[in-house]
């Protein structure tokens, strides 16, 4: 008979039970937890930076437009669109 040591210590378990409930707390499009985000005592408490451009959804979008006009009967929900960075 093997008797093999645990592969986690109590407190490997413990800090990935916590990761794990943290990950799954609601948060909103913004990334901030919701908890946080309704919560009134908070109304006045962030500041916005931006906007930023995503360059690589700009042009996905400007490409689809394009491909949605030239192809209206066209099912677009079920293509699937590779974007590659230029040299």
């Amino acid at each position: 008979m093997t008797l093999r040591e645990p592969e986690f210590s109590s407190w490997d378990v413990a800090a990935m039970l916590a990761q794990r409930h943290e990950a799954n707390l609601p948060r909103g499009q913004h990334g901030h937890l919701l908890s946080e985000a309704m919560d009134p005592a908070n109304q006045f408490a962030y500041d916005v930076e931006g906007p930023v451009v995503d360059w690589v959804d700009a042009k996905l979008d400007e490409v689809q437009e394009r491909y949605k006009k030239a192809n209206p009967n066209a099912n677009t929900r079920a293509m699937h669109w590779t974007v590659k960075k230029r040299d």
